[in-house]
């Protein structure tokens, strides 16, 4: 069996060599002999896969609502504006907007990293290209490409890094946008490992457990109970 690359693991399920048990007080600390979670999208677990797709999808809405922010405007550098999305700068200089620094950089991201996986894999992939040949930066179609190759993305040596960078600009642009508390929490116990841990990620159909050393998925209208509290 292929482990997640991620380091999930299956609770409860041990090494031959593992004597831990959940009773014990240090299981925490110590148990790191447990079973790894199967790897069953590319090199990563259902729950892995699921949220570097659901992540990466989030960026380019994202990255739009940035866009639409207004920019920056003229402030003495020693004058706070006292809006989080302009940086005062010296007097008689336009002053970049952070918020608009934000979205650019994670534009530049999905460009990147789209047109490097395209480039490894010999794809044009489905890009608008200019009359140089290079590809013209569409954060839409590079967020869907770049989903569509996640069975291969997941299982290279850069796996780790693409799902923890993509994490990090969605939690910098989420909180920009003010849309960092739309996970919906869910008060019924975790089935799997009896914590309060369960949400339901804004917008999907799907249960999961932020436990990390469970890290369940349900989709929802598939399990009744957690169904009810969500939908209710």
């Amino acid at each position: 069996m292929t482990g997640c690359r991620r380091g999930c693991t299956l609770l409860g399920l041990h090494q031959p060599d593992c004597g831990c048990t959940r009773e014990c007080p240090d299981h925490d600390d110590h148990c790191r002999g447990c079973l790894p979670k199967p790897a069953v999208i590319g090199g990563f677990c259902q729950h892995c896969g699921i949220q570097l797709r659901d992540t990466i999808d989030a960026l380019p809405p994202c990255i739009t609502a940035l866009h639409r922010m207004p920019g920056g405007r003229l402030a003495p550098p020693d004058q706070p504006t006292g809006d989080p999305t302009r940086r005062a700068t010296k007097v008689d200089q336009i002053s970049p907007s952070p918020a608009h620094d934000a979205a650019d950089d994670a534009a530049r991201w999905l460009h990147s990293w789209a047109t490097a996986v395209a480039d490894e894999l010999s794809e044009r992939g489905p890009f608008e290209y200019r009359t140089d040949g290079v590809p013209v930066p569409d954060a839409w179609a590079e967020a869907r490409y770049l989903n569509a190759r996640l069975p291969h993305i997941t299982t290279q040596s850069y796996a780790n890094d693409i799902a923890e960078e993509a994490e990090q600009l969605l939690r910098t642009l989420t909180l920009i946008t003010g849309t960092d508390d739309a996970d919906q929490r869910i008060p019924t116990r975790c089935p799997s490992c009896n914590q309060r841990t369960l949400v339901r990620p804004n917008g999907e159909e799907y249960v999961t457990c932020r436990n990390r050393h469970c890290a369940s998925v349900w989709q929802s209208d598939h399990f009744g109970i957690l169904a009810k509290v969500v939908t209710a």
